[in-house]
């Protein structure tokens, strides 16, 4: 009952920090939104309560979707786009339904296809009257063209043959705005520099479901544009699938609800792109693909390296920020692990570019069967490749399979103060990172698999900071380090909370490359010993590690060090409040064993949690440090004074002939040293050394350890 109020203490303070950078989305470094309403841009209201500015309008109304009223009048001639092409002096045509006359107001025109014939070369601007209206055949766009209908529930356009509006743009001056309209099929433009939406309604039909809401594609090498401002599209495949060409793309304060495949695609730009996602309500049906994507989702070939070699990818900078994304169209669902859609935000193989720029910020991610968040760039970047700068901060994300999965990031990259909630499995998954990444203030409460799984490091010399993470009830490795290829990792001041392990750092033996691991000022509290098996413990590694100040109260052995293969380990001053079985365990080890000021905690008479259960491992003991058939052992100042053990350190090397240690050179230039050793008479026990002589002013402290006993076992890899 304790640990589920201590979870839930933490899940509570996890979703205040995050969750706080939502209460206000008026940040001065935010940037800002293209408004496209004439030279000055519309002068904003200040709005009261929860209501916010249209962009485009100025309008005070709701936060997202369509919410402007009908205005008074047959046409909105106030939208700030109408004032600007009168102003200009573009032509204007007014339609009405039911109308027969030339467009003018007096005689609006009835026909929607014939008014935008007319404006075909010249450009202007349409008002839209109350009514349904059709499109007829696919128009040409060469000037500007605006279509402003009187509101969304009041002007209705539809009758495309097929389902879709298909514009064409051609020239510079392609561009084409609507607004205050409610369209009964898809819009796909082709071509033209930039298309504008804003208040504008588009829900399928049953039969429509199988394309895209809204198509945005363009041959040309200047790119194209899309600005979709408080708009509605649902129940299509997608809502904005943006293929081609690429230059600018930003959605804002928008809803789009239960797509099929997906929400926002965007698969290739041009260089030099931007996109900007923010302040959405986005969800899909439960069988989706993905909620939003930047980089193309699929190409042919069987392996992700052959998919890459392919793939057309973007170029440019990238903002998702303040929305809301769920993977199923009814938040009321009780989701299962096989429902949702597959992934929430996926940014896919970015071209290789120092100028590249990726946020994702103050999200709310939820329902998926996989990841809430999934980044990749291309396998064959290397480590000295300049990919900008990507940063993942301030998100929740809950009930979905994995929280994030990063791989390949050889630019900067920063994940911090992220809340991963009971994810089904891992909470932040790390692949090959290469220098200058870094993990802070993140939290995962109660994942299923292990909280943090980081690594491999993408070279030898790759640089890795963890700073402040916690994690809590983890059923595996609270962090898992994978330090396989070396590598250089700072862990400082993280937290593991009731996790089977709290940290875990695997090597894969002396043919490794050497890795570079430092820990500072880290804790680990589990006191249940039926869920926890471990503190810190370091497995299979080469290379070298430093743990000072690290605090540890658990249930079972705090630190745990096994065949590691080379260089050194260096325990200094912990912070050691109570341990079960053992306080320190090192068996086996090629690598030096170096503990200094090392006051022995509160050490409980439990069963040491070796997986294979051999040499009396079910047996409960009470040691302070066991040291069991290693190399090379340093010990100086450990007190076992204010926690007095029957058994403060034994030390024996008599199983180095066993098979179990295959391969290791234990015998070659072992040594131990102690020093300062401080604890009651006959405290100090020692086996069979193996030829090794017990050196230092400590030594003489040591007598034999008159059949004490010595557990011996090994784990098969830590969870």
């Amino acid at each position: 009952m304790e640990n589920e109020k201590g979870v839930g203490v933490l899940r509570y303070f996890l979703l205040m920090i995050v969750l706080g950078a939502f209460g206000c989305q008026c940040e001065a470094d935010a940037p800002d939104l293209i408004f496209d309403a004439g030279q000055a841009g519309p002068e904003l209201a200040e709005c009261e309560g929860a209501l916010v500015n249209d962009p485009v309008s100025g309008r005070c109304v709701p936060g997202r979707g369509v919410s402007r009223k009908c205005p008074d009048g047959a046409y909105d001639t106030q939208h700030p786009w109408a004032v600007a092409a009168v102003e200009s002096g573009a032509a204007v045509v007014y339609v009405a339904e039911g109308g027969s006359g030339n467009g003018s107001e007096a005689e609006p025109m009835g026909d929607l296809g014939e008014a935008l014939r007319q404006l075909q070369e010249r450009g202007g601007l349409i008002l839209l009257g109350e009514g349904s209206f059709t499109v007829g055949a696919q128009p040409l766009v060469t000037e500007p063209v605006t279509v402003i209908g009187r509101c969304s529930s009041g002007s209705n356009v539809g009758g495309q043959v097929g389902g879709r509006w298909n514009v064409q743009g051609h020239g510079d001056a392609a561009v084409m705005r609507l607004a205050g309209l409610r369209l009964h099929m898809g819009f796909k433009a082709s071509n033209l520099m930039a298309l504008h939406l804003n208040q504008l309604v588009m829900k399928a039909d049953t039969g429509q479901r199988s394309q895209p809401g809204l198509e945005i594609r363009s041959d040309d090498e200047a790119g194209t544009t899309l600005t979709a401002q408080n708009v509605e599209i649902s129940h299509w495949a997608q809502a904005v699938f943006a293929t081609l060409g690429i230059k600018r793309l930003e959605v804002t304060g928008s809803r789009m609800e239960q797509l099929g495949t997906g929400v926002i695609e965007v698969h290739s730009t041009i260089d030099g792109a931007s996109v900007l996602i923010a302040n959405n309500l986005l969800t899909t049906r439960e069988d989706a693909d993905v909620v939003v994507a930047v980089g193309k989702a699929q190409a042919l070939g069987a392996t992700i390296e052959s998919r890459e070699a392919i793939v057309d990818t973007f170029h440019g900078s990238i903002i998702i920020r303040d929305n809301t994304l769920r993977g199923m169209p009814d938040e009321a669902v009780v989701r299962q692990r096989d429902q949702g859609a597959t992934m929430g935000i996926a940014v896919r193989y970015p071209r290789i570019n120092q100028a590249n720029s990726i946020e994702i910020r103050n999200n709310s991610v939820s329902d998926l069967r996989d990841a809430g968040i999934w980044l990749r760039q291309i396998a064959e970047s290397s480590e000295d490749d300049e990919t900008g700068d990507w940063q993942v901060v301030g998100n929740t994300i809950e009930r979905v399979a994995r929280g994030m999965i990063i791989d390949h990031i050889t630019g900067t990259l920063l994940v911090e103060n992220n809340a991963m909630i009971e994810p089904d499995g891992v909470g932040i998954a790390l692949r090959s990172p290469g220098s200058g990444v870094s993990l802070v203030g993140n939290g995962v409460v109660a994942p299923g698999g292990r909280g943090y799984d980081l690594g491999p490091a993408k070279t030898s010399t790759s640089t890795i900071v963890l700073r402040e993470n916690q994690v809590s009830g983890a059923t595996r490795s609270g962090f898992f380090l994978r330090a396989a290829g070396g590598g250089n990792w700072t862990i400082d001041q993280n937290t593991a909370a009731n996790c089977y392990w709290g940290f875990a750092v695997v090597g894969s033996g002396a043919e490794d490359e050497a890795a570079n691991l430092t820990f500072t000022g880290n804790g680990v509290t589990a006191l249940d010993p039926e869920n926890h098996a471990v503190g810190i413990g370091i497995v299979g590694l080469k290379g070298d590690v430093s743990i000072s100040g690290d605090r540890i109260e658990s249930s079972r052995v705090g630190l745990w060090f096994e065949r590691n293969q080379g260089g050194s380990i260096t325990v200094n001053n912990p912070a050691m409040i109570r341990s079960g079985g053992a306080a320190l365990l090192a068996i086996g080890n090629i690598s030096a064993l170096v503990v200094n000021e090392f006051v022995i905690p509160q050490v409980d008479a439990v069963a040491i949690a070796y997986d294979d259960l051999l040499d009396g491992a079910d047996a409960a003991v009470q040691i302070g440090l066991l040291l069991l058939d290693n190399r090379s052992i340093a010990l100086t100042n450990v007190s076992a004074l204010v926690n007095p053990l029957d058994l403060a350190i034994l030390v024996d090397r008599s199983e180095l002939a066993d098979e179990h240690y295959s391969g290791l050179a234990l015998n070659v230039d072992a040594s131990m040293t102690a020093q300062g050793l401080e604890g009651s008479d006959n405290a100090f026990r020692s086996g069979e050394m193996a030829g090794v002589t017990l050196e230092g002013t400590g030594a003489v402290r040591f007598v034999d350890s008159l059949g004490s006993p010595l557990p011996r076992g090994w784990l098969r890899g830590a969870p």
